[in-house]
């Protein structure tokens, strides 16, 4: 039997206990007696009448059985959708009342276990009158970018009527780009229209929700410096991960050194616990490396979401060139997640493969 454990709370060291009970043993894949799972549903608090009701659920054995669901609310049947990439059921309705509301779920998995589920939300009917909030803008103001295609990315919430991808207004020194949004947990992108030259350039990005309110507009200034300057036809490049501590990313570098790498390539948890004091160490031994390097999030990296990694090293979801490679990095940091972290690095991926006509 293989356990794997991941902690996400570093306080809890040396204090944690962990206890196996209702050990089941399964002597062949057809046996699964463990029930699918409701994780939580969202949101809570709507504000308008017509709406979508959002349920992350999982079953890690046979998996949910999509004819299987039944969703109720305040007694009425309604049809649910099952989306297996992300694993959520979506429930859409129309003309809810004001007030509370009784959401009822039964569903099974392929091998028949079924799970019931009852939770409540509330629909508030008041006048919107606040434009949206644009969060998690990167590049951050005055930062620094190592690729002439930086991923745009930011966050846009708004409670009451929402946005629409096409309310969504982003600039890269004047020229309109392309965005992609996802209205359900407020991530969105876009890539630039064309290689940004090496320089500062301007970002300006603002929005509109349904009612007509429109966001404050934010103005973020960044430096373009493309590392795609390797003319040679063959590249090195060294890769590692889980250093934890700035002693053995040192001794790391002091190998890769003897292999004289291109380029290095950290896949994440280069710190242990997200403090400034452990990230004021990485940027000691990073200072003095010559070679260009990268260095993407895991889980240790953002368990004090502390956003360090991002302040001082960019951000972990990117599309770099690099003599005749390309390289696109991910962010799995929470609950070790691509969907969890943000749920349009697929929709990024797909983009950044699209343009890509190198080596990956």
């Amino acid at each position: 039997m293989n356990l794997s454990f991941v902690e996400d709370d570093k306080s809890l060291k040396g204090l944690s206990t962990i206890y196996l009970d209702d050990l089941k043993f399964i002597y062949n894949e057809g046996n699964d007696y463990t029930p699918p799972k409701v994780l939580e549903f969202k949101p809570k608090t709507m504000y308008t009448t017509n709406g979508r009701l959002t349920l992350r659920v999982n079953d890690d054995i046979s998996g949910i059985d999509p004819n299987s669901i039944n969703i109720k609310i305040d007694g009425k049947a309604y049809k649910g959708v099952y989306d297996e990439i992300h694993k959520e059921i979506y429930v859409d309705f129309i003309g809810l009342a004001e007030g509370n509301h009784i959401l009822n779920v039964q569903l099974k998995d392929k091998a028949g276990n079924e799970t019931s589920f009852e939770g409540n939300f509330n629909i508030v009917l008041e006048e919107d009158k606040e434009g949206p909030k644009i969060t998690n803008l990167y590049p951050l103001n005055s930062s620094k970018v190592r690729t002439n295609m930086p991923r745009i990315g930011f966050n846009i919430l708004d409670d009451k009527t929402g946005v629409n991808q096409n309310d969504i207004f982003l600039f890269i020194d004047s020229i309109q780009q392309n965005v992609f949004y996802d209205k359900t947990s407020g991530y969105g992108f876009a890539l630039p229209k064309n290689p940004l030259s090496n320089g500062e350039h301007t970002l300006t990005i603002y929005a509109r929700d349904q009612k007509g309110n429109v966001s404050d507009v934010v103005v973020s200034k960044f430096w373009v410096e493309d590392m795609n300057v390797i003319s040679k036809k063959d590249i090195v490049i060294d890769v590692f991960a889980d250093t934890h501590t700035k002693y053995y990313l040192d001794e790391l570098i002091e190998t890769s050194s003897k292999d004289n790498p291109d380029l290095i390539l950290h896949a994440g948890d280069i710190v242990d616990g997200d403090t400034k004091e452990e990230w004021d160490g990485i940027k000691e031994v990073l200072s003095k490396v010559t070679k260009p390097f990268i260095i993407t999030a895991g889980n240790h990296d953002s368990l004090n979401n502390s956003n360090e990694l991002l302040i001082n090293f960019g951000d972990s979801t990117q599309f770099y060139s690099y003599g005749n490679t390309n390289i696109i990095t991910l962010n799995s940091s929470k609950m070790s997640s691509i969907y969890n972290t943000d749920p349009t690095q697929y929709e990024f991926l797909k983009r950044a493969l699209s343009i890509s006509n190198k080596k990956i």
